[in-house]
């Protein structure tokens, strides 16, 4: 769905976000 789009979006973007602010700091406990 179109909702499922958004979420993986939000997410992504704020790992990339998070990351290009060079926030090493910033590590998901995900694998």
């Amino acid at each position: 769905t179109t909702q499922a789009l958004v979420i993986l979006a939000r997410k992504l973007a704020r790992v990339v976000f998070a990351l290009l602010k060079g926030q090493s700091e910033y590590q998901p406990k995900a694998g």
